[in-house]
């Protein structure tokens, strides 16, 4: 049986607001809702880069800006499931600052890696009922040069390529991200984040548990 993050129900029509990504953030947001899954599982998202970029970090997200619980394995894969970098974020990594009042980024540094134009998948581990909550139904806005496509997951205990497409839980989970060390200075909102949460009223029950922090 699959025990995967499931669609958080929010009330509302949410319109994206022309926020910023931080200089280096591939993604950033506002908005959505805290959850854990209800078993091991990787979270994460698909994009496109329609330009080259290069990354040089893997993160991933601190809500409430208080330090992670747990340590969390980090993976960038290209489409065709070639793992391409990979990391362990932990409290003790870079934290960087995110347009959400929510919380913030903890980053590891890797090699350089270019990114040419295609698809590609970004994940992390969670533990059953994770008390490092991730963030979903957001409004996410993205560098330019860079396409956010559709949230992913699977059942896992360890790192591993997310093959379910999640679209119920747009704009992603969050979960994982990526810096580049060419950012851009035009952000991108995305279009397929405007209403989700509607959708997201629609589709599900609110079955992810909301944990708050100690």
């Amino acid at each position: 049986m699959r025990r995967l993050f499931l669609a958080m129900a929010v009330c509302g029509l949410l319109v994206a607001s022309g926020q910023t990504v931080n200089a280096g953030l591939v993604v950033d947001f506002t908005g959505g809702a805290p959850a854990s899954p209800t078993g091991d599982t990787i979270g994460g998202w698909e994009f496109q880069v329609t330009s080259t970029i290069t990354v040089n970090a893997l993160g991933f997200w601190d809500e409430g800006a208080n330090g992670l619980t747990n340590r969390h394995d980090v993976g960038l894969w290209d489409i065709s499931q070639n793992l391409l970098a990979s990391t362990t974020v932990t409290t003790a990594s870079t934290p960087v600052a995110s347009t959400s009042s929510a919380g913030q980024w903890l980053f590891n540094a890797i090699a350089p890696l270019s990114l040419t134009p295609g698809n590609y998948v970004l994940g992390a581990t969670f533990a059953n009922n994770d008390a490092d909550l991730a963030r979903l139904n957001t409004i996410a806005t993205t560098t330019a040069g860079v396409t956010f496509v559709t949230a992913r997951q699977s059942a896992s205990s360890s790192l591993a390529f997310p093959t379910i497409l999640s679209p119920g839980l747009n704009a992603g989970i969050f979960g994982p991200n990526l810096l580049t060390q060419n950012p851009q200075t035009s952000p991108v909102p995305e279009p397929a984040t405007l209403g989700m949460a509607g959708t997201a009223a629609v589709v599900g029950l609110v079955l992810a548990r909301r944990r708050a922090k100690a």
